[in-house]
């Protein structure tokens, strides 16, 4: 028996930047491990994830399309906001 490889979505700024909040979501406790079934809050993770963020923010201004542009600046402060009521 033969695997088929995995599909894989197109690359994209928006879809890593959705993978990177994903990540924070489980980080914070938000959302389920996948790997341990469970919701166990790391905040230096989430703080290091949304500092990538932050930072493709940063290096990708004024390079953004219009959906990645939307996307990016609406996605961080809500980040950023999770991280400080869990840290609080």
């Amino acid at each position: 028996m033969t695997e088929q490889p995995a599909e894989f979505p197109d690359a994209s700024l928006v879809r890593h930047v959705f993978d990177l909040a994903q990540q924070v979501a489980i980080a914070l406790g938000e959302v389920e491990n996948p790997i341990t079934k469970s919701k166990e809050p790391n905040l230096p993770a989430a703080r290091y994830l949304i500092d990538v963020v932050a930072m493709l923010e940063e290096k990708t201004r004024g390079n953004r399309d219009e959906e990645e542009e939307t996307y990016i600046t609406q996605v961080l402060p809500a980040l950023k906001m999770g991280y400080v009521k869990k840290s609080s």
